[in-house]
């Protein structure tokens, strides 16, 4: 018959042994030490200063003293002295003052924190299962960096796999965020969880958005100009249909920078005289000034043309006058107006009796042809005269205010003198020092204003 018991260690009691109560004693010894098993800790490598009675330690990696070379054992405090017990492969002790067990499994005591835990599954109030190895019910889960950050890590182990976060109604599928099936960052809604409509896709270098974006983020109407939201397409007029300046509101200080339009038969107001129809550029700088527009005429009812732009400014006091702007097209052609221009800078023309050039301000310049003249042989005193000779002009000037007519003779002997110069036509003669008897060709200018 052995002497201890194969698990414990206990003593037994041999046949016809002396003194039985020591052993048997003993055995209870071990036995209270190991059922139920606590100690206080299992950091000490040196006993305690003041031991209590039945104190028990785990010894630790490096003792001294009375505990060297008992690295591991369970150190028991008794009869004034230490006990050392050699832990079994298996024993699980209760540590109080890291309040968790620990088990002695290759030569060392290990507990929950001493390294990593390793599950198949884990269940927080919920049963975990072979896909969804990790489950937790509660109203919610917390993953805290402490005093620092927090990274939550979702990997895959290929592109064509899927990394995503699922939010699901009774279990079924209504939107998901992350990498599906690529590298593309994309979120995607479904109303059923079977069909899945994704609305944003975020890849390197591009975003794509694939539903209307809506809500305050964009803005309201084709005015808004809340600052920060996103412009619809043609709001302001760009990318879409222009608003009439009488939709939109005053033209000072109350309308957004855009594309507007102004329409006479529809109600606009503030455009040029007699055109009808026309884009506006409004530009606002600030509220108490500093407005532009640029108005692109589409129809006029004054003869100045699709496509003619004229502009104006805004300050403080008020807008200023519509400016026409002038370009290839009007800078020389047919002018009209005086004070305000509305045709071209300058004019030229012709006919059979000349040339003459116009300009917007009412100045006009007249040149005659060749004008032959038949002879210079009046008696003037001691000189010599033609006959009156009358020149019509090319364009006619100003009857209020005639022109300055001036002219020479091809002959070195010979000069004109004038008659008159009425608003159509001149009257001039050719004068000689000596008698011509034949023709003289002769050339005037005359200078004045068509207008007034």
């Amino acid at each position: 018959m052995p002497d201890t018991s194969p698990i414990l260690g206990l003593p037994y009691i041999q046949p016809a042994q002396a003194q039985k109560h020591v052993t048997h004693n003993e055995a209870l010894r071990l036995l209270d030490v190991l059922v139920q098993p606590r100690v206080l800790d299992r950091s000490r490598n040196a006993p305690p200063p003041t031991p209590a009675e039945g104190d028990r330690h785990i010894v630790g990696p490096a003792p001294t003293g009375e505990w060297a070379g008992q690295a591991g054992r369970i150190a028991l405090r008794e009869d004034g002295g230490w006990t050392m017990i050699e832990p079994q492969p298996g024993w699980s002790v209760q540590v109080l003052d890291e309040a968790q067990e620990v088990v002695f499994r290759a030569g060392a005591w290990t507990g929950g924190s001493d390294g990593p835990l390793q599950v198949a599954a884990l269940g927080v109030a919920a049963a975990p299962d072979g896909f969804n190895r990790l489950t937790v019910e509660g109203p919610a889960t917390l993953l805290t960096g402490g005093t620092g950050g927090h990274q939550l890590k979702l990997n895959k182990a290929a592109a064509g796999d899927t990394a995503s976060l699922l939010f699901q109604t009774g279990f079924s599928g209504r939107a998901e965020m992350g990498t599906v099936g690529d590298d593309a960052f994309v979120v995607k809604v479904s109303a059923d969880g079977a069909t899945f409509h994704e609305g944003l896709r975020l890849s390197t270098g591009a975003l794509q958005i694939d539903v209307p974006v809506t809500g305050t983020a964009v803005t309201a109407d084709a005015t808004d100009a809340t600052a920060g939201r996103l412009m619809r397409v043609g709001d302001f007029g760009l990318g879409g249909p222009s608003r009439r300046l009488a939709d939109a509101g005053p033209t000072d200080a109350s309308i957004a920078s855009g594309a507007y339009h102004i329409d006479t038969a529809l109600g606009s107001a503030g455009g040029p005289a007699t055109v009808a129809r026309g884009s506006v550029q409004h530009n606002r700088r600030a509220a108490a000034g500093g407005e532009t527009q640029i108005l692109v005429v589409e129809e006029d009812g004054g003869g100045i043309g699709a496509g003619t732009v004229f502009s104006r400014g805004r300050a403080a006091a008020g807008w200023g006058a519509w400016r026409r702007l002038y370009d290839d097209r009007n800078l020389v052609g047919t002018v009209s107006g005086s004070a305000a221009p509305f045709g071209a800078v300058f004019e030229r023309g012709g006919n059979a009796n000349g040339q003459y050039r116009r300009t917007a301000c009412g100045g006009q310049w007249c040149v005659s042809g060749a004008i032959a003249v038949a002879s210079a042989s009046v008696a003037l005193g001691g000189l010599f005269r033609s006959a009156d000779v009358i020149w019509t002009y090319p364009a006619a000037f100003d009857a209020a205010d005639g022109p300055v007519v001036t002219g020479m003779v091809a002959d070195a002997d010979a000069w004109i003198t004038l008659v008159s110069a009425g608003a159509t036509q001149a009257v001039f003669r050719v004068v000689s020092a000596v008698s011509k008897a034949a023709a003289l060709s002769v050339r005037l200018t005359a200078q004045g204003r068509w207008v007034i």
